[in-house]
């Protein structure tokens, strides 16, 4: 469980770093808002090919239909009062304005379980390939990401929005090289199906 924690909070700590960088957020949100997609697994899928743990498996992916149902039976309904209201701040004043506060906080407390489930389902090696390339795991794990969620790949905004975001995580490398390598995932992703 020890070991389990320890992981938690290195992916929880590197994710919080991306997520601060310069257009991460919006490109988080946009994936999020757009396309449907989580952020915490997006930013888990990273943060296993950057820590060089392997691209997750199409079949990998399946693993995850745990945490995307507490995805939307609690990570979903905390946003959604949160951002409710903001509306209610100005008519009531302080006590909306603590409460919304609070749900802040709970809603992080809630995606770093959500970042735990995530973790636990592509635990197993079976789940993952090691290639030793950062960049292509990175690439092809959100491929295969996109492909499993049903998103359309070619859609430019949020391919623009994902390179965005890859270039966070993946700092060794310049967009066009992320691009290219993108592009050649999103292309063996199709294939997979």
């Amino acid at each position: 469980m020890q070991e389990q924690d320890s992981t938690v909070e290195q992916a929880w700590e590197a994710i919080g770093r991306w997520y601060a960088a310069p257009g991460a957020e919006e490109a988080c949100l946009t994936l999020q808002g757009r396309a449907g997609l989580s952020v915490t697994t997006m930013l888990a899928l990273l943060w296993l090919a950057a820590d060089d743990q392997g691209a997750v498996h199409p079949a990998g992916l399946l693993a995850l239909d745990g945490a995307a149902a507490y995805q939307q039976q609690v990570l979903v309904p905390l946003r959604q009062a949160r951002r409710g209201l903001k509306a209610w701040v100005e008519q009531l004043g302080a006590p909306a304005t603590e409460l919304r506060q609070a749900l802040l906080r709970y809603e992080l407390d809630a995606e770093r379980l959500d970042l735990l489930l995530v973790l636990q389902a592509l635990a197993p090696e079976a789940c993952r390939t090691r290639t030793g390339d950062p960049c292509g795991d990175a690439c092809l794990s959100m491929a295969r990401y996109l492909q499993a969620a049903g998103v359309n790949p070619d859609d430019a905004g949020l391919r623009q929005q994902l390179v965005r975001l890859l270039c966070v995580v993946l700092e060794d490398y310049d967009s066009l090289q992320v691009e290219a390598v993108l592009r050649l995932a999103l292309k063996q992703a199709r294939q997979e199906q």
